[in-house]
C-alpha cells in the first residue's frame, strides 16, 4: 500500500524532486517524529495512528526513490524497485522471526505470554517496527548502546539543570527561598521535564522555565553544528572554492546554516539536539568499518568527560557553547571558523562575568576530584580520571591567567612594557618563553620564578594585544577588560587542542600509564605550571603585516608533527632493535655517521627519500639515547611518552631561537630579503625538510647530572 497505493505516487514524486542530501535531512526529521510517536502511551498511539501512517507513507516514498538510485536510476523499472523494497522488509521480518525463535529457547510460560501480549499490542497500535526500520532506519538499542544512550542523556541532563538553575535565580519568588526549598523546586522541575519528554510532549516544556526567564539564543546558534554536518559543509566549501584543507587558515569565513536568533522553547530544542546527536553516534557505530568496540569505548569516555565539563561550568550559556565547540573539534583540529572564534569569545565574556563566584568554590571542588580515585582494574574509570585531571588543570590555568591579568600590582610591569617598541616586546616574550622552559618545577624556588616569568609575559602580552586591537579598530575604545577576554578565549582554544591530543592516545594507554598521566596533570595544576598560559602569552602577535611570521609558525607546527611522527614510527623495527642494544658510545658514533649521511642526502638529487630515511634512523637512535639519559638522571624507568616529550622540548628550544632571530632581523630586512626567506621556508615545508628537527635528533646526548646543567646554560649563553 505504501509503495503502490493511492497516495504512494504523490510521495514518490515529491521525493524525486529532492536531492539526495535533502532526502537524507527529511528522513532525519521523519525519524524524530516517528520516535516521538513510538515513545507515547497506548491511548495516544491509537488516537494518532493516521499521523503515524502519514510519516511512514512519506518515508516510504523517500526510501523508494533512494532504492531506485541505488539500483541504477531511471533505467530501472518501477516494479523492480517496489519488489526490492518489499524484499528489504521481508528480510528484516525474517531476521526478527529467527531471533524470536532462538530467544524462545529456555523461556518459561510467563515470559512467553508477556512477549505474546507485546506482539498483540504492537499489532493493535500499528507499531510497524520492522517497516520503520527499513524505510526510516530506526532500530532497537543493544545493551551496549543503551549504556551509551544514558551517558549522552546525562550530559544533556546536566545542561537542562543549568537552565533550571537560571530559571530559579531569575524568579524573585524562587531565588529568595532557603537553599533546601530551591533544591526541592529544582527536583520538581527536572521530574516534570522528564515526564514531558517521556510522553514526547515538548510543547509544554516552555512553561517550565517561567515568565521571568530571559530567553537565551537559539540552542543551535549557541552550540553550532554536530561534527558530521560540519565536516560535510567544510568539504563542500573546499570543493566550491577549489581549496584543500591545508589552504584553510585560522579564522576562515564559512557561512553557517540559518539559525533563529532566540529560543522560544530551549528545553525542546535541547531535546531535539540530543536526538540528533544520539542518531549521529548510532549511525557511526552501525556504519563504521572500524573496531566498533573501540568506537563505543571512545564515545562513552568522551560523553562522560563532556558531562563533567558541563557540571564544572558556572552557567548555562558557556556550558552549551563549550560542548558545541568540542564537538566540531572532533571532526577537524585544523583552523577555527569565524563563527567558532566568536563563540570562544562569548564563552570568555561569560566566564569573566562569573569569575568571582566560581573562584570561591574552586579549590574545594578540585580537592574532591583529587581524592576521588577509581578502583584497580577499572580502565574506563581511569580514562575518566585522567581526563578529569586534565580539565581541572585547564580550569586552574584559566584562573591563573585571570589572576595575572587582573592583578593591580602588575600595572608597573605593564607600564614598562608600554615604553618598549613592538619588536622589543616580541623579542622579550621569546626570551621569557626560553627561560621558562628550563625550570624544574619540582623545586619551590623554580615555581616562584615560574610565576614571575608568567607575570612578566602577561604584562607584555596584554600591552601588545591592546596596541594590535587599537590598530585594527581605530576609534574604538579597547579596555583592559576586553583585552583580557580575548586572551582568555585564546587560552580556551589552546586547551581544547591539548585535550584532543591527549584524547587521541588515551584509549591505547594501560592503567599504569593512565595513573601516571593523571598524576602528571594534577601536579602541573598544583604547581601552577601554566604551560598553556605561556603558549598563548608568548605567541607572536601578528598585526597583519608579516607573512613571514605566519609561514614560520606553520613551519614550526609541521616540524613538531614531523618529529613526533618520527619518534613514534615503528615501521623499521630492525632499526629500533639495533638501537636498543647499542652502548652509549656506539649511539654517539652512529649519530655522527648519520650527520654526514644527512648532509650527503641534502646535496643529492634523489629527492627527499634518502633524507627522510636518514632522519628516521637518527630519530630512533636519539630516542634510545634520550631514554638512557632520562633513566640515569631520574633513577627510574622512563616511559615512551616521557621520552618523546623530552625530545620535543629540545625542538621547542630550537624553534624559540629560530623565532627570536627572525624577530631581531625583521626591522632591518628589505622586502627582497623577506621574500627570499619566506620562499625558502615554503620550499622547506614543501620538501618535508627541517633543519631544526635534524639539529635535535643529531645532537650529542648529554646526561645532565649535578653541575652539568649550569655548564650547559653557560655554554649556550656564550654561544
Amino acid at each position: 500500500q505504501l509503495i503502490q497505493g493511492r497516495e504512494s505516487t504523490h510521495a514518490i514524486k515529491t521525493a524525486r524532486k529532492m536531492s539526495p542530501e535533502q532526502r537524507e535531512e527529511r528522513l532525519k526529521d521523519l525519524r524524530r517524529r516517528r520516535n516521538q510517536w513510538r515513545a507515547r502511551g497506548s491511548e495516544y498511539k491509537v488516537s494518532n495512528v493516521n499521523g503515524h501512517r502519514k510519516i511512514l507513507q512519506e518515508a516510504a516514498g523517500l526510501y523508494w526513490e533512494n532504492r531506485k538510485d541505488a539500483l541504477g536510476g531511471r533505467s530501472v523499472q518501477d516494479s523492480v524497485v517496489s519488489a526490492s523494497v518489499l524484499a528489504d522488509v521481508q528480510q528484516k521480518q525474517d531476521m526478527e522471526w529467527t531471533s524470536t525463535l532462538l530467544g524462545m529457547q529456555g523461556k518459561v510460560a510467563k515470559e512467553l505470554n508477556q512477549r505474546r501480549k507485546q506482539e498483540q499490542r504492537a499489532c493493535r497500535e500499528e507499531w510497524m517496527d520492522q517497516l520503520s526500520a527499513v524505510v526510516l532506519g530506526t532500530f532497537e538499542l543493544s545493551d551496549q548502546e543503551k549504556v551509551l544512550y544514558t551517558a549522552v542523556e546525562e550530559k544533556y541532563d546536566a545542561l537542562r539543570e543549568k537552565l533550571f538553575v537560571v530559571s530559579i535565580l531569575t524568579n524573585p519568588s524562587l531565588s529568595s527561598m532557603p537553599e533546601e526549598e530551591r533544591q526541592h523546586e529544582l527536583a520538581r522541575m527536572k521530574a516534570k521535564e522528564h515526564n514531558l519528554r517521556r510522553e514526547a510532549n515538548t510543547e509544554d516544556m516552555a512553561e517550565l522555565l517561567g515568565q521571568h526567564f530571559k530567553t537565551p539564543p537559539a540552542i543551535m546558534r549557541l552550540m553550532g553544528e554536530l561534527r558530521l554536518s560540519f565536516d560535510k559543509r567544510i568539504h563542500r566549501h573546499l570543493k566550491d572554492t577549489g581549496k584543500t584543507l591545508a589552504d584553510l587558515e585560522d579564522n576562515f569565513d564559512i557561512q553557517e546554516p540559518a539559525y533563529p536568533e532566540t529560543s522560544a522553547n530551549p528545553l525542546a530544542e535541547l531535546h531535539e539536539r540530543f536526538e540528533e546527536e544520539m542518531e549521529l553516534i548510532l549511525t557511526v557505530l552501525h556504519d563504521s568499518q572500524d573496531d566498533k568496540g573501540a568506537i563505543y569505548q571512545s564515545e562513552l569516555v568522551w560523553q562522560h568527560r563532556e558531562r563533567h565539563r558541563v557540571e564544572k561550568e558556572g552557567m548555562f550559556i558557556p556550558a552549551a557553547v563549550i560542548v558545541g565547540l568540542a564537538e566540531r573539534l572532533r571532526a577537524w583540529t585544523g583552523a577555527r571558523s569565524v563563527a567558532d572564534k566568536a563563540r570562544y569569545q562569548s564563552v570568555a565574556e561569560e566566564r569573566m562575568a562569573h569569575f568571582a563566584y566560581v573562584k570561591t568554590n574552586l579549590q574545594e571542588e578540585l580537592n574532591r576530584d583529587d581524592n576521588r580515585q577509581p578502583t584497580d582494574g577499572d580502565l574506563t574509570g581511569w580514562h575518566q580520571a585522567a581526563l578529569r585531571a586534565l580539565d581541572n588543570k585547564h580550569l586552574a590555568e584559566r584562573h591563573l591567567l585571570l589572576g595575572l591579568l587582573g592583578d593591580d600590582t602588575s600595572e608597573e610591569l605593564r607600564e614598562v612594557a608600554r615604553e618598549m617598541d613592538s619588536d622589543e616586546r616580541q623579542k622579550r616574550l621569546v626570551e621569557v618563553k626560553m627561560k621558562k622552559r628550563k625550570f624544574d618545577l619540582e623545586s619551590e624556588t623554580a615555581r616562584e620564578e615560574n610565576f614571575c616569568v608568567l607575570e612578566e609575559a602577561a604584562a607584555l602580552k596584554s600591552v601588545t594585544r591592546k596596541f594590535r586591537l587599537e590598530n585594527q579598530h581605530p576609534g574604538k575604545e579597547i579596555t583592559h577588560h576586553y583585552v583580557t577576554t580575548t586572551l582568555l578565549a585564546d587560552l580556551h582554544e589552546e586547551q581544547d587542542l591539548e585535550a584532543q591530543v591527549v584524547f587521541a592516545t588515551l584509549l591505547s594507554k594501560s592503567e599504569s600509564e593512565l595513573r601516571r598521566l593523571r598524576e602528571q596533570q594534577t601536579k602541573l595544576r598544583q604547581w601552577n605550571a601554566g604551560d598553556n598560559v605561556l603558549i598563548i602569552l608568548t605567541r607572536y602577535e601578528d598585526s597583519g603585516g608579516s607573512d613571514l611570521m605566519r609561514v614560520l609558525r606553520k613551519k614550526h607546527d609541521k616540524e613538531r608533527a614531523l618529529l613526533s611522527s618520527l619518534l613514534k614510527n615503528r615501521d623499521r623495527q630492525d632499526l629500533w632493535d639495533a638501537a636498543s642494544v647499542m652502548s652509549t658510545v656506539q649511539k654517539q658514533e652512529r649519530l655522527l655517521e648519520l650527520t654526514t649521511a644527512l648532509k650527503t642526502a641534502e646535496r643529492g638529487k634523489a629527492g627527499t627519500g634518502d633524507y627522510k630515511k636518514v632522519l628516521q634512523e637518527a630519530a630512533i637512535v636519539k630516542f634510545h639515547s634520550r631514554k638512557t639519559s632520562l633513566e640515569k638522571e631520574k633513577g627510574v624507568a622512563a616511559c615512551d611518552d616521557d621520552v618523546i616529550v623530552s625530545v620535543l622540548k629540545d625542538l621547542y628550544h630550537e624553534q624559540d631561537r629560530d623565532q627570536k632571530n627572525v624577530i631581531e632581523q625583521l626591522p632591518i630586512m628589505g622586502e627582497a630579503t623577506l621574500a627570499g626567506v619566506q620562499k625558502q621556508c615554503l620550499e622547506l615545508l614543501k620538501q618535508g625538510r627541517s633543519e631544526n628537527v635534524s639539529v635535535v635528533v643529531l645532537a650529542a646526548e648529554v646526561t645532565k647530572e649535578a653541575g652539568q646543567q649550569e655548564l650547559v646554560d653557560a655554554l649556550e649563553g656564550k654561544y
